[in-house]
């Protein structure tokens, strides 16, 4: 069962952990999104993730405006985030950007330590500082949410080489709605190129040409990438092919991945006829150049 609160911010610490105690005992998954939970004070957040219900599984805290937190601040207060909790969004609160090494591994030494699944969507990323978080990454996490980083206008070798930096342990990486696919063909063909083997990406192509009139080789996998994997939904799945690169025109996918304003929801995606390349391919959503 879902729950989401809203409309927090003009209610007291005390308030809100009354309305957190009262949520039904069956709760799996809980979206505090758009609360601005990062203009409350430590001592106060410290108590309201406390008293987060130990059944919640996925956590949605989007937008909530944590950059206006310190890092040490940030990692007292997820210290709190109950055990249980296997995937979280932190999308759209930019809290990632022009961080040192030391902040952000004290951001991910707090999160709950059996996390499988993170969204980082809207953090207003470049490849530097995501090369950075992806290299820091907890070993438990196989799925992340990238989308919406600023890739359009990165030079292709940053690109390249953050790819290439992808862990063995993470095998579904979203960077969609990030203007790759505005990047020439040749620069894509490199790309795709250097996908490590087992990983699953979505990197919004869009009916790329490249995509659309042409069937890209992948690499053949491995036998240890064929063992059974933990999804976001902790059911277990046998990866049956390479490097799956995703886009908008494709066959149905059913995943449990975070989203911007909500967390780890399962996701129905129906068929497309107008598949015309023969790779797995999964539906997206366009994002406007702003």
């Amino acid at each position: 069962m879902k729950y989401t609160l809203r409309q927090l911010s003009g209610k007291s610490a005390l308030e809100i952990i009354k309305e957190l105690r009262g949520l039904p005992k069956d709760i799996t998954a809980l979206d505090l999104s758009v609360n601005f939970l990062g203009l409350r004070t430590v001592p106060e957040l410290r108590i309201i993730f406390a008293a987060i219900p130990s059944s919640v599984t996925t956590l949605d805290l989007g937008v909530n405006l944590f950059d206006k937190l310190t890092c040490a601040s940030l990692a007292e207060v997820f210290s709190t985030i109950p055990v249980s909790v296997i995937s979280i969004n932190l999308g759209g609160n930019n809290l990632f950007f022009n961080k040192s090494r030391i902040d952000l591994s004290m951001i991910f030494a707090s999160i709950p330590a059996g996390l499988i699944s993170i969204g980082l969507s809207y953090n207003n990323f470049d490849c530097k500082s995501m090369a950075a978080v992806i290299s820091l990454i907890p070993p438990s996490i196989s799925s992340i949410d990238f989308r919406g980083s600023n890739l359009g206008e990165e030079p292709i070798k940053e690109i390249i080489q953050f790819i290439r930096l992808i862990p063995r342990h993470v095998r579904d990486l979203d960077l969609g709605e990030s203007f790759i696919n505005e990047r020439s063909n040749a620069e894509i063909e490199k790309i795709t190129a250097v996908i490590p083997p087992g990983i699953r990406l979505n990197i919004g192509w869009y009916n790329h040409p490249i995509i659309k009139e042409s069937v890209i080789r992948l690499p053949s996998v491995a036998a240890r990438d064929l063992a059974p994997i933990s999804g976001a939904s902790g059911a277990k799945a046998a990866v049956k092919l390479p490097s799956v690169v995703e886009s908008s025109a494709g066959i149905g996918v059913r995943g449990a991945k975070p989203g911007f304003f909500g967390a780890a929801i399962e996701e129905d995606r129906p068929s497309t006829a107008s598949q015309s390349a023969k790779l797995p391919v999964m539906m997206g959503t366009h994002a406007s150049r702003r």
